[in-house]
């Protein structure tokens, strides 16, 4: 059988039986091509979600020890003495992402040459230098797409010799996306006046440094007054025209020999290839625009966005932290302390010299400080009311087709299985309610082509036009029924809107100090674990939710869940004042 990796037709022998690695192969708006072909799918190994969490444990070890070597490389190159807290801050949101990603595809590729039955494939001749990305933003761009991921398969295939090949150059699928960091000329200006602002603040009156919040701008400068500072902005997702060319030198005499198997060993070999040009030859240019442009030294700095993905942040804070600046970060969504495990989350709280959470701690860890967040105290504050004859607010959410960094939620082709369990709520819903649906899809469909399967799997149900925000729709709905355990139904209930959630909890792992504050929602019928218990749910309440909403029983279910994972309060500028007055 010929095998299929990826969704790039040019590389599918149509005249064979296929195999396709994945569901990610199958394309919704190219299902009249690969029905009319003989077909099937392998198994995807992280469908065993026990083999997924110990996977997760052992790439944790994997990444704490490359991180440790790549340390000492990376100060070799750069002949500097930075620390591993420093390159952490930098590089650990693109190295971790990268030795997850890279399992995933090599657990899938041993897989394939493991079953036995594959007679041939087509890939793209690589080297290890097919693909050197800028920075992480560019690197994530392309991890989630089909050319990028064909390339890397065709590296796999290549190197591990396990599966029948033929090499098939198409130039138009080895174009790499590169995100256009150019920005306009109004916003270059605007952020050139930001920044000469920011430089005539007196020392005294910046010592506590916000960046990317996740606050309303009116809070934010209410808390920086709060603190005795005057009201600024920074902006570190900036022009980057750092990109020099790749330096092959550098990467030649950048050797890696720590792999301990064969996953490793390729590792080994790909990362002093795979590493973004500004961890490597754009380092030097802009660690010294970096230096010019913010000169700044705080006493504190805060950010709740911007630790994974902007690189001019990272680049200062990672100098500030070893200038003596203490590291504040803010928990900026749902998952975070409920879930059974999350790369990024630890990340966030290594990093950092204390983690403010949405309400709820772990024993033992003292980094973790319980605070009200300011997003959801001011949506609290706004008491959004439910519209006694709106819509049934029904919120999708999204993923890529691809595995990309590990949490626990469903992975890649699992995505399927939660459109299903969609389609399985509106056929248990009656038809009053059905009419009353209102589907937000998520706001980016990483090629699932969401809305569609959507209207052919329930064609009579409306849809957003994706042009208000949830909020607003709120405003128009008698009901939210959120469907995944992140943001959006924390949001509701920090609004005190009716809300029902559901989700499959075997795709939706929880860890064990969660535990009980999730079975007092599905005690009290706020949370349910099958689409069948959430429509009968909504069966019986949907012609006035705002009355079971209200019941003493629901409420103090709801107000005890948000005591641990959604607290709020009226004054939460004076508690965040006093918590940042004290650190520093």
């Amino acid at each position: 059988m010929f095998l299929v990796t990826t969704a790039l037709e040019e590389f599918w022998d149509k005249t064979k039986e296929i195999v396709f690695l994945g569901e990610w192969c199958k394309l919704y708006s190219r299902k009249h091509i690969w029905e009319g072909i003989k077909h099937s799918v392998l198994p995807y190994h992280w469908d065993n979600r026990e083999r997924l969490f110990q996977d997760y444990l052992y790439l944790d070890r994997v990444y704490e020890k490359y991180l440790s070597v790549l340390t000492r490389k990376l100060n070799e190159i750069h002949k500097v003495n930075h620390s591993e807290l420093y390159w952490r801050i930098i590089i650990g949101p693109w190295l971790f992402y990268f030795i997850e990603i890279l399992f995933d595809r090599y657990l899938s590729i041993v897989y394939a040459g493991d079953v036995g039955y594959i007679s041939n494939t087509w890939i793209t001749d690589t080297d290890q230098d097919f693909f050197i990305p800028r920075n992480f933003k560019d690197f994530f761009e392309n991890c989630i797409d089909d050319k990028y991921n064909h390339l890397l398969y065709s590296y796999l295939i290549k190197k591990r010799g396990n599966i029948p090949y033929e090499i098939v150059n198409n130039t138009s699928s080895n174009e790499i996306f590169f995100a256009n960091r150019k920005i306009d000329l109004r916003r270059k200006i605007a952020l050139n006046l930001i920044n000469t602002y920011n430089r005539l603040i007196p020392a005294n009156l910046k010592r506590y440094i916000f960046v990317a919040p996740y606050l309303k701008r009116i809070d934010l400068f209410k808390l920086q007054l709060s603190l005795g500072q005057l009201p600024t902005l920074y902006s570190f997702d900036i022009d980057m025209d750092f990109y020099p060319d790749v330096d092959k030198k550098i990467r030649n005499n950048f050797v890696l020999s720590n792999g301990a198997n064969e996953y490793e060993c390729i590792l080994d070999e790909l990362i002093p290839y795979q590493m973004p040009v500004l961890y490597i030859e754009g380092y030097e240019a802009f660690y010294r625009y970096i230096d010019n442009i913010y000169s700044e030294r705080p006493a504190l700095i805060f950010t709740a966005n911007a630790s994974i993905s902007i690189e001019g942040f990272k680049f200062w804070t990672a100098r500030e932290i070893e200038r003596g600046s203490r590291l504040v970060l803010s928990q900026h969504g749902g998952h975070h302390g409920m879930g059974k495990w999350s790369s990024e989350l630890k990340h966030e709280i290594t990093i950092s010299d204390l983690y403010f959470t949405w309400g709820w701690k772990e024993k033992d860890n003292l980094k973790l400080c319980p605070m009200p967040s300011g997003k959801l105290s001011r949506l609290k504050k706004e008491k959004i009311k439910p519209k006694r004859d709106g819509n049934i607010l029904w919120v999708l959410m999204g993923l890529p087709r691809y595995s990309y960094w590990m949490y626990s939620i469903p992975v890649g082709p699992q995505m399927l299985i939660y459109l299903e369990e969609q389609k399985r709520f509106a056929d248990g819903v009656s038809e009053p309610v059905r009419d009353l649906l209102l589907i937000r899809p998520y706001m980016r469909d990483f090629g699932w082509n969401e809305r569609l399967r959507l209207k052919d799997m329930m064609p009579s149900i409306k849809q957003d036009d994706g042009k208000k925000t949830m909020l607003e729709q709120l405003q128009e709905s008698r009901l939210c029924i959120g469907t995944y355990n992140a943001t959006t139904y924390l949001e509701a209930f920090a609004a005190d809107f009716p809300t029902i959630i559901f989700w499959n909890p075997s795709y939706w792992e929880l860890c064990e100090e969660a535990e009980p504050y999730f079975n007092i929602l599905h005690d009290a019928g706020i949370l349910h674990y099958s689409p069948e218990s959430a429509a009968k749910k909504v069966n019986d309440i949907f012609d006035d939710p705002m009355s079971w909403w209200m019941s003493d029983n629901i409420q103090r279910a709801k107000n005890i869940f948000c005591g641990r994972f959604a607290l709020t309060a009226d004054k939460w500028i004076n508690i965040w004042e006093e918590k940042l007055k004290g650190i520093v």
